[in-house]
């Protein structure tokens, strides 16, 4: 199926969808995925945690923010690279748009698909990676003021998000 078909089986992430493609494709996942080929399980745990990290950074973007202070709240550590790499994304994206644009003046072109990098990874909220860990809904719902059907439908986005990914 390849990058392609994941980009379309995605569309719901638009435009995440393509930067994860980006990050497949120009290799920048590949020093965190290189652990899954080894037999110890601690570092294939660190790994999958780590992809879903980057993941839900993309994918699930609700500010965090604790309830008593309304300060963030567990934010998810994203590596600088991959930060780097988003901002890489973003520009080549804008790029092709303008280019298009000045080859094709009579054509609506639509807007670059860039991921927001102004809100800082370290204010992004981390439900899936909390979810992942506490295996329970309950902190989640208790610690974000959320309903229990926001959290909900927040995972199971996520989760049918997760199983697009071949």
């Amino acid at each position: 199926i390849g990058v392609s078909g994941l980009v379309a089986h995605t569309f719901s992430a638009y435009p995440s969808n393509y930067a994860i493609a980006y990050l497949i494709m120009s290799g920048h996942l590949q020093d965190i995925c290189s652990p899954f080929s080894s037999k110890n399980v601690d570092e294939r745990q660190k790994c999958l945690k780590s992809l879903i990290k980057i993941i839900a950074y993309l994918c699930l973007r609700i500010p965090a923010r604790d309830p008593a202070t309304c300060k963030t709240l567990k934010p998810a550590y994203i590596p600088a690279s991959i930060r780097s790499s988003i901002k890489d994304f973003n520009l080549l994206c804008t790029n092709c748009v303008a280019d298009c644009r000045s080859s094709l003046p009579d054509c609506e072109i639509l807007p670059a698909p860039t991921i927001d990098t102004t809100i800082p990874a370290d204010t992004i909220n981390s439900y899936a990676v909390e979810f992942f860990k506490l295996k329970n809904i309950v902190p989640l719902t208790q610690n974000n003021e959320l309903s229990d059907n926001a959290a909900y439908k927040a995972l199971k986005h996520f989760d049918s998000l997760l199983r697009k990914f071949p």
